[in-house]
């Protein structure tokens, strides 16, 4: 029990860093990229959303971003052959791709098609904002201190409403989404099946 505590203490009292630049967020799933955003948002940085692949390589070649997190599954275009085409395109802004696949070959496909670096999805937020610091612009360190990342639905006196907000929504949507899941077994729609399963993998995870 106590190295459960532990770690989990670990994990919600992270460094924030404070953070300067602008950052491209390529996920097409929109209670991920809300809660991707309230965390982009504590540093302070920007961020602009594309909503597929395709978005993100019209975007990333139209402005500038200090920094793009590429979802690796996405509908259109996926985030491995988008990233290829900003390289082919000229463009240079780190990428960092966000994948649940992390296996020796998916990484191996990402570094190839031009990916600085890569986080697992569900995303582990030191690990997260480590990437963001190491890629945009750091304000003064004395700003960043060490905070609870995820308040709890039991704490009234939490500012993080936004955060609550999301939570609450994600719960309410769990019937739903099992529901799904269950349809998609028993009519044996296995691509279905797995884009749900990865979905909720990716949600369930981060918070």
């Amino acid at each position: 029990m106590s190295d459960i505590i532990k770690n989990h203490d670990t994990e919600a009292n992270i460094i924030i860093p404070q953070l300067k630049g602008h950052i491209l967020l390529a996920e097409d799933n929109p209670d991920i990229q809300q809660l991707i955003a309230f965390h982009i948002r504590k540093t302070g940085a920007q961020i602009t959303i594309a909503e597929n692949g395709a978005s993100a390589l019209e975007q990333g070649l139209q402005n500038h971003y200090d920094l793009i997190l590429m979802s690796m599954q996405m509908p259109i275009m996926d985030g491995i052959e988008s990233t290829r085409q900003l390289r082919r395109q000229g463009c240079n802004t780190p990428i960092v791709t966000l994948t649940a696949n992390a296996t020796t070959n998916d990484i191996a496909n990402c570094r190839a098609a031009g990916s600085n670096d890569f986080l697992t999805k569900p995303i582990k937020w030191k690990d997260f904002f480590s990437a963001l610091d190491m890629h945009l612009q750091t304000l003064d360190k004395n700003q960043s201190e060490i905070i609870p990342l995820a308040p709890t639905l039991d704490d009234d006196e939490d500012e993080d409403e936004d955060y609550i907000l999301l939570i609450r929504r994600f719960v309410d949507q769990l019937p739903a989404r099992l529901e799904s899941i269950n349809d998609n077994y028993l009519t044996q729609d296995w691509q279905g099946l797995a884009a749900c399963l990865h979905d909720l993998k990716g949600m369930g995870g981060g918070f």
